[in-house]
């Protein structure tokens, strides 16, 4: 990372964890698992892969983010 921040300063950044923990809740309560049942609409047969409209969703929210820094 601070080899990135060195060579590309202006580089926005996002680190997204690539294989969720199912157990783990984050600071709301929720774990994996209760994404997956909130999400059923934007996930794949795998309960892990979004599909056309769940990456349309992260690619919404990550714009939003990115613009705002």
């Amino acid at each position: 990372m601070t080899k990135l921040q060195k060579e590309l300063p202006n580089a926005k950044i996002l680190i997204i964890s690539p294989n969720p923990n199912g157990k783990m809740e984050n600071s709301l309560g929720m774990n994996c698992s209760d994404y997956i049942q909130a999400s059923e609409k934007v996930i794949t047969n795998d309960n892990i892969h979004p599909n056309d409209q769940g990456h349309y969703i992260w690619f919404e929210v990550m714009e939003e983010y990115f613009n705002l820094k």
